[in-house]
């Protein structure tokens, strides 16, 4: 229902019980005591029927709001069923069994986790009426002379044609989103970055620079976030196993609440960790993924993984050898 129209319409009862008094009064100067009652009588029954349309107006407000608002969620929900079985479409697009990836396998892997993306983000403007992003990203171990180091790179994004970081490492502890997530929290959430920033909070592409330049442009390109691990618990030791991050943001502080979307993203997750944990599973096989050679620059990357629960173990020993190393001196 159109707030202005029903603005217009209580301010016309409001003219109409006003001129109805003003009425009865101008007859109690000289009007006989019948007309005077009669007056009364009239004057309380439109004020009368006006609170009562009033009533029923805001309640007719309140229906069509509601009406309006279930459509939208039921939108939203169609639309997270789409970006579920985009997911599942990621999965079937990989080989069922430990041969290479082709390179068409792969860009078809991406693809169907770029519409899941698009399908997610779809879904979260229909929750909150603001625009949102996606970006799905997976963690691998980048072998360094300190030892094994975890990273992130995105997969797929929402915002088609937008910075992906692509050929840049992300170093996961240089983050205070992932760094949280990798070290067990179940969701990284915050209304305003901002206010984040002010308390600590780290971010690999937010630099000194920019954030200068945004604080006095208005520019940030997200402030509230919502980042959800893709993570399951292994079979053998029932331990959480991530794979890489589902995030989820908005240029607007407070566009999310938590309740709605905590759930949501965690299911999103879930499904895109059957597809990334198997793409991961191939090229960790195969030695396609990533280690910084001694001597260069940390964005140039070399051809080689170490898988994550190897990496956890490898700097777990070498930081106990460098303890031991010092109690020997």
């Amino acid at each position: 229902m159109n707030r202005k129209w029903d603005v217009f319409g209580r301010t016309a009862d409001v003219i109409g019980i006003v001129g109805a008094v003003v009425a009865m009064l101008s007859l109690l100067v000289d009007a006989p005591v019948q007309q005077v009652m009669m007056a009364a009588t009239l004057s309380v029954i439109a004020v009368t029927a006006a609170a009562a349309a009033w009533v029923q107006s805001r309640q007719l407000h309140s229906a069509a709001e509601e009406t309006v608002q279930a459509r939208r969620v039921i939108g939203a929900l169609d639309r997270f069923a789409n970006a579920v079985d985009h997911f599942k479409r990621a999965h079937q697009e990989l080989p069922a069994d430990d041969s290479e990836i082709t390179p068409a396998a792969a860009q078809g892997f991406v693809n169907q986790c770029e519409m899941a993306c698009i399908d997610a983000a779809s879904a979260m403007k229909d929750l909150t009426g603001q625009d949102c992003r996606v970006v799905l990203q997976e963690i691998y171990s980048v072998d360094t002379p300190d030892g094994p180091r975890f990273a992130v790179r995105t997969i797929a994004t929402s915002d088609r044609g937008g910075p992906t970081g692509e050929g840049t490492v992300d170093w996961v502890d240089e983050n205070t989103d992932f760094s949280d997530l990798v070290g067990g929290e179940g969701i990284f959430f915050c209304e305003d970055l901002r206010d984040a920033i002010k308390n600590g909070y780290r971010n690999s592409h937010w630099t000194p620079a920019k954030l200068k330049e945004w604080a006095q442009s208005g520019g940030y390109p997200y402030l509230a976030t919502v980042v959800t691990p893709v993570r399951a618990r292994r079979k053998t030791d029932r331990k959480w196993h991530c794979e890489g991050f589902l995030s989820i943001d908005s240029k607007v502080s407070g566009a999310f609440d938590l309740s709605t979307v905590k759930p949501l993203a965690a299911a999103l997750a879930s499904v895109a960790y059957t597809g990334l944990s198997r793409y991961t599973a191939i090229k960790t096989k195969k030695n396609m993924s990533e280690r910084v050679r001694p001597g260069e620059d940390e964005n140039v990357i070399d051809e080689q993984q170490v898988p994550i629960e190897e990496a956890i173990d490898r700097r777990a020993r070498a930081e106990d050898g460098r303890g031991h190393q010092v109690q020997g001196h």
